[in-house]
């Protein structure tokens, strides 16, 4: 059984080399064999070519000259870098295997990645595509909070009878799935892998989830970046909300206190603009509002106690960073995606 692996590359990340390691040193049994597909989506970065040559297993491909990607893949985006969706795509058009597996450049797969992500594909023949989980052990305070919100998120996905959101950093696709669904749609620059899973869960097919597929990440270490990280995942968010506007209420990765903490740090920020119109009610709305989100955080907060006790002092202001970045990355994505959409649509009709 031949397995594909691909791996987007932008600005080619220190962990690229340690990340090819890891694939090309994979515990697996003898009947699974792996390609690893290396795209690059950086004109100015050559020398990726000469490290995939390295590894016996490994094709390199640069994302905006695949001819077959045209043909294979509807979805094309012909201004460079072309993202990570469409990379992903070019990778696939020059795949062989009947599974598909995704991970990152800064992504490091542990030794029985590969194994424990196909092991309850194999042993399901519905499981359409799968997820695994993320492990960190840098030591900046940023980087331990955002692999607990990660390791919260995964834990609360696997305790549901069924999800309908895959991450890219750790996944697993059968290829006829994720051709019948034209791949990943590449004008989404950030959640496209959000925007595939919906559309695959939405026909019907069953997605899964392990923890024991595990890669190491090198997550945000600076409050800068992790606001930035935040904007722009709120920025993307919108065109994912347009094309699936049911999971504006609700699907399997975001736990409701999340999304309760933005509806009052929306309703929060509505009471300080209506502050010198309407005084009272304002004040009213700020308090109340505020309580609420606090107790929206209980949740991680308790994830917290429990499992980064040192970070459970800090959660708090991190999670009000994350409210107000995520706020304003939706905000802007409504002026600068929603919007547009709107006004094409009315014009068409």
């Amino acid at each position: 059984m031949l397995v594909s692996i691909i791996v987007p590359v932008y600005n080619s990340p220190d962990t690229l080399q340690r990340c090819l390691d890891a694939l090309s040193k994979q515990n697996l049994p003898p009947d699974i064999c792996t390609e690893i597909i290396l795209v690059n989506d950086d004109t100015h970065n050559k020398d990726l070519q000469l490290l995939c040559a390295s590894y016996p297993n490994c094709t390199y491909i640069c994302s905006d000259n695949n001819p077959n990607l045209a043909r294979t893949m509807p979805f094309v985006w012909t201004r460079f870098p072309l993202g990570p969706g469409a990379a992903r795509n070019s990778g696939v058009s020059i795949s062989k295997g009947d599974y598909l597996l995704f991970t990152d450049a800064d992504c490091i797969p542990e030794k029985d990645w590969i194994v424990q992500l196909l092991k309850p594909m194999l042993a399901d023949p519905a499981i359409a595509a799968i997820k695994g989980a993320y492990r960190s052990t840098q030591p900046e305070t940023v980087a331990r909070f955002v692999q607990q919100e990660y390791a919260f998120k995964t834990h609360q996905m696997s305790k549901l009878s069924g999800i309908d959101f895959i991450d890219t950093y750790s996944a697993a696709f059968r290829r006829s799935i994720f051709l019948e669904h034209q791949g990943f749609n590449p004008h989404i620059k950030r959640n496209e892998d959000h925007e595939l899973s919906f559309r695959v869960h939405q026909a019907g097919h069953k997605l899964a989830i392990t923890l024991d597929a595990r890669v190491a990440h090198q997550h945000v270490t600076t409050l800068t970046a992790y606001f930035r990280r935040k904007f722009e995942l709120g920025v993307w968010k919108i065109s994912v909300l347009v094309a699936h506007p049911n999971k504006t209420i609700s699907d399997s990765h975001t736990p409701t206190a999340q999304r309760l903490q933005l509806l009052f740090g929306i309703i929060w920020g509505f009471s300080v603009l209506t502050a010198l119109v309407q005084p009272t009610l304002a004040t009213i709305l700020l308090w109340c509002s505020a309580m609420l989100w606090l107790v929206a955080c209980i949740p991680m907060t308790r994830w917290l106690l429990t499992y980064a006790p040192k970070l459970a002092g800090i959660g708090i202001g991190l999670l009000f960073i994350r409210t107000i970045a995520q706020i304003l990355g939706l905000v802007w994505g409504c002026v600068t995606q929603l919007l547009p959409a709107l006004i094409q649509r009315n014009a068409k009709s």
